[in-house]
């Protein structure tokens, strides 16, 4: 039974992760794009060059970049314990596992 509790929790928080993630993300990048000095138009390359000579080493790393860290790195760990937790149920499959199924009466037959 407790197998079942923790595949459950931790596909729960696996499933609710990612949509914390998205506003999140979506405010750290409204955040950095308001902060950002305006750039003259230049090509993609040259324009992310730019932005990095002058983030340089003055990159402040905030209260919202923790969060975020934090939380990916809880999804990365919960689904290595959903993948461990799988594999480790293969072990113990009952006999009738084991049957071969005949699948090929349900592909549908034109004749």
């Amino acid at each position: 039974m407790s197998e079942y509790k923790i595949w459950h929790h931790t596909s729960l928080v696996a499933t609710s992760i990612p949509i914390l993630l998205l506003p999140l993300d979506l405010i750290i990048e409204w955040r950095d794009r308001k902060n950002m000095p305006s750039i003259p138009d230049l090509p993609p390359e040259l324009q992310v060059q730019m932005r990095l000579a002058q983030l340089g080493p003055s990159v402040k790393i905030s209260f919202l970049d923790v969060i975020f860290g934090s939380l990916f790195l809880l999804y990365v760990a919960i689904k290595i314990v959903l993948i461990a937790q799988a594999v480790s149920l293969l072990r113990t499959q009952p006999p009738s596992a084991f049957l071969v199924a005949d699948w090929t009466v349900y592909i549908p037959h034109i004749s």
